[in-house]
């Protein structure tokens, strides 16, 4: 290489060899000739193989073996720590004192572009130029549609919280500079990336992901809502109103809820659940709402259905008797009445007058469903006449001029309820009641609860002053233990060969001892065993029942009420079918609670 001064030679990096040297200058004789020094460009020197800076070349015109070019790493470098350094490099040549440090600034973005570093030294010494920040962008983030308005994107520098200068944008469009970016109020549901572009250098590029998704929303039902009683839970919605609670007021019209109805049960009741459960969300702003629940709630009734009128009721001939009159039982859930407003499970009716016509109805009762039918049409029945000296109601005729009067039958077939029990063991039933003052005999009637009496019904037994007897068959068979059994007992007195009815008991229902679902009474219990009332004056029977066996239900599907009631003098007082005592007169009397099967407590009533 020519020495001269003319030659343009800047080595600023590179590695060299050669067969002779790596560098070699032909100096010439020219006063002006450069060395291999001369060669380097700024702050740069030589490094040998190893990597060492090379010094102590000046005024030397060959290099030899191989030598590489790159910048200085500097022999002496110091900072005065006044923003101002000294060099004494032989390897570069470079000898400044007291001189500004060269900044090189760095920036270093971390993956992910959430944040980004800068860092400042001297190119010649190195030293910090400049202090150092971290630059960090808002985290990713979701939003609920609708609630982006009060939401910003921000870059924070640390230390200190300064301003970092930048634009922002979106998909490649501008959207406006600051460190701070607001988000607007209409953004759809979606996933949206933002890019902050810091001024300081355009290699800082930070991102930050804002997710909308749907808003979450809460149905609501209001209005009112009965049904009647159809065996089912099912509901059409009428009345009612479906809503959503949380839908943006810009949004009502675009976005609806379809739902089906039910009540918890298909029973009749008040204050029932209705549950709403949404089917679907539809219209055109839908996408951007979401349930919290897909059901809803609230109370409502199915009111009782109603029944049609049954037809009138019928009685069979040999049910007919002087002072009772027994209809034909049509089912578990009929009712019976005399005068249409006051009704009775059982189709027995006693306490009549000999020779009398007495009109009947029929209804289907009230349940826990459906309220009581209107009244049948009318039937008209007439009691047996009294044959004279007696009722004649078995069949046997009159007999002479004899009478028996009703106040006298009502306290006859008082005694015989008032001991009326019926009762099983082993393959007998047993039939207990009253004796009754001047009977020469008793007709027991027992019968499965399911038929009707017969005349195979009876057993008859020729002594007055008998209180029990044992039935072995019933309709000539043996005793089905499986099933229910019914019993009425009827008291009479022989005048001219013929019998004369003096009273007739109650009928008492009993469950046989094989029965699986139903048991018998074994006592009556009573809140009160006595009342001392003023005439006018009532009060309110309290009855309960111990039963047999405790692991099943009392003995309820005959026509008979749980508990049936009778004075024994209805002069002093009287009792209801539901057990209401009302004062009629001074004096004393007995008034039995009768359980189904006739086992019965005794009340004492005094009226002063």
């Amino acid at each position: 290489m020519p020495g001269n001064d003319r030659s343009s030679v800047t080595l600023n990096g590179g590695t060299f060899s050669g067969d002779k040297a790596a560098i070699l200058i032909d100096s010439g004789s020219g006063s002006g000739s450069k060395t291999v020094r001369d060669l380097l460009g700024y702050k740069c020197a030589y490094f040998d193989g190893d990597g060492a800076l090379i010094t102590g070349k000046r005024g030397e015109y060959m290099l030899e073996r191989a030598v590489t070019v790159k910048d200085c790493t500097h022999e002496e470098v110091s900072d005065n720590g006044d923003g101002t350094h000294n060099i004494n490099c032989d390897g570069c040549g470079i000898h400044q004192s007291d001189m500004l440090h060269a900044a090189r600034n760095v920036y270093v973005v971390s993956e992910g572009n959430k944040s980004a570093e800068y860092t400042s030294s001297c190119q010649d010494c190195g030293a910090q130029t400049d202090s150092p920040w971290t630059a960090e962008i808002t985290e990713d983030f979701t939003v609920p549609y609708g609630q982006t308005s009060d939401k910003e994107l921000k870059v924070t520098v640390a230390p200190g919280g300064e301003a970092l200068e930048g634009d922002w944008c979106k998909d490649g469009v501008e959207l406006g500079d600051g460190d701070v970016y607001a988000l607007p109020g209409d953004l759809e549901i979606g996933e949206y990336e933002y890019v902050f572009h810091a001024k300081v250098s355009r290699s800082v590029e930070l991102h930050v992901t804002v997710t909308v998704e749907p808003k979450t929303v809460i149905p609501v039902i209001t209005g009112s809502a009965a049904k009647v009683y159809d065996g089912t839970a099912a509901y059409d919605g009428a009345g009612l109103s479906l809503s959503l609670d949380g839908v943006l007021e810009a949004d009502r019209s675009g976005v609806t809820a379809s739902a089906s109805y039910a009540f918890d049960s298909a029973d009749a009741g008040e204050n029932k659940t209705i549950t709403a459960t949404i089917t679907e969300l539809s219209g055109d702003k839908a996408e951007r709402y979401v349930l919290a629940s897909n059901t809803a709630a609230i109370k409502g009734k199915i009111e009782k259905a109603g029944q049609a009128a049954p037809g009138a009721p019928t009685a069979l001939d040999t049910n007919i008797r002087d002072t009772s009159i027994t209809l034909t039982a049509a089912g578990d859930n009929f009712q019976y009445s005399r005068d249409g407003e006051h009704w009775q499970d059982s189709p027995e009716f006693t306490g009549l007058s000999p020779d009398t016509a007495y009109t009947f109805y029929a209804r289907v009762k009230e349940d826990a469903n459906h309220n009581a039918s209107p009244a049948s049409g009318a039937a008209s029945f007439t009691t047996k006449k009294s044959a004279p000296g007696g009722t004649g109601n078995s069949g046997t005729g009159g007999a002479g001029n004899v009478s028996v009067p009703k106040e006298e039958q009502e306290k006859n077939a008082a005694a015989l309820t008032g001991k009326l029990k019926i009762s099983q063991s082993g393959k007998k039933i047993s039939v207990s009641w009253g004796k009754v003052a001047g009977a020469d005999g008793y007709d027991i009637y027992v019968q499965y609860s399911d038929r009707k009496f017969t005349e195979k019904s009876i057993t008859s037994i020729k002594n007055g002053k008998a209180g029990k007897a044992t039935v072995q068959k019933v309709n000539g068979k043996a005793l089905d233990l499986k099933k229910s059994y019914k019993a009425y007992v009827l008291a009479y007195r022989m005048a001219d060969g013929r019998k004369v009815t003096l009273g007739e008991s109650m009928t008492v229902y009993a469950a046989g001892k094989n029965n699986k679902k139903y048991t018998n009474a074994k006592a009556v219990k009573v809140k009160k065993s006595s009342y001392r009332l003023k005439k006018g004056k009532t009060a309110k029977i309290k009855a309960s029942v111990i039963l047999a066996d405790k692991k099943k239900k009392q003995l309820s599907n005959v026509g008979a009420r749980p508990f049936r009631y009778i004075s024994t003098n209805k002069k002093v007082a009287t009792v209801s079918a539901s057990g209401k005592i009302k004062a009629a007169g001074k004096g004393k009397c007995l008034i039995y609670v009768c359980a189904r099967n006739g086992y019965a407590k005794k009340i004492r009533v005094t009226v002063k």
